[in-house]
């Protein structure tokens, strides 16, 4: 362990804030798997846990193995992953702006349909969407709200 401790270089104070925030991160994780636990498994978190200590171990391994490498290779480095950059943030965006796209030009009866979609799409199809669908569209903030919520709670049975 002390020779892991002699083996980091740069700032100190940004490796103790990371080991910190990992060491927070447990708690919102033990609380939203809670839920999931007694709803979708046994009850048991612990393999939530075990699941989120991997992966800060696989990202301290990472970050370990990253700031090793000397700074000047990171120039050639992010001239040749910006294609790659691009395309995931296509692929991030891209769901949503199809649906934005599709409310618009009032081609959305698959957006009705389907039933694959994250809370973000809800409100798009509740904002977007549905009032252009029914005659009897949310009048003020909190029935739109209320609208929203039906429909997660629905969806998420």
């Amino acid at each position: 362990m002390k020779q892991i401790f002699q083996n980091i270089k740069g700032d100190r104070l940004i490796w103790a804030l990371v080991a910190l925030l990992a060491m927070f991160s447990f708690l919102p994780v033990y609380s939203a798997s809670s839920n999931l636990a007694y709803t979708y498994g046994n009850g048991n978190t612990i393999s939530f846990l075990v699941r989120h200590f991997v992966h800060l171990i696989l990202g301290f391994t990472i970050m370990f193995a990253v700031h090793k490498i000397p700074y000047r290779y990171f120039r050639g480095l992010s001239l040749m992953a910006m294609p790659f950059v691009i395309v995931l943030l296509v692929v991030v965006f891209d769901p949503l702006a199809l649906t934005l796209i599709l409310a618009s030009t009032k081609q959305f009866e698959w957006a009705r349909n389907n039933k694959k979609h994250g809370a973000d799409t809800v409100i798009v199809k509740e904002v977007y969407v549905e009032p252009n669908l029914k005659t009897d569209a949310p009048q003020d903030v909190a029935e739109l709200e209320r609208n929203v919520d039906d429909k997660l709670r629905k969806k998420n049975g």
